[in-house]
């Protein structure tokens, strides 16, 4: 994000598809212009850099999977036993930069 005052216009891709409630939320809180782009599965957001930093926030607190698809999503642990998937799952996530809480 550049440091320059004046108005930005952020491209922002979305993992889960187009949500009009990031949208709406995003224009309550951040007070910023919200456009999508269905084609590319993105939203562009224009505003001011700290508006375009809560829209990112909120993008990324609301863009998830949703629960129809986490369902499907989900998997049974049949021949792993759970501690050692919950071991296992968190090597994986912190060598992406995860750090459980």
């Amino acid at each position: 994000m550049p440091e320059i005052a004046g108005k930005i216009m952020q491209v922002v891709p979305l993992r889960y598809g187009l949500n009009p409630n990031i949208e709406k939320t995003i224009v309550q809180l951040a007070d910023a212009q919200v456009s999508q782009d269905t084609t590319q599965n993105a939203i562009f957001v224009t505003g001011e850099r700290d508006s375009i930093l809560r829209a990112l926030d909120v993008v990324s607190l609301l863009d998830s999977l949703p629960r129809a698809r986490a369902k499907w999503a989900s998997s049974n642990l049949n021949f792993v036993p759970a501690k050692d998937a919950s071991t296992q799952l968190v090597t994986l996530l912190a060598t992406r930069a995860f750090q459980p809480r």
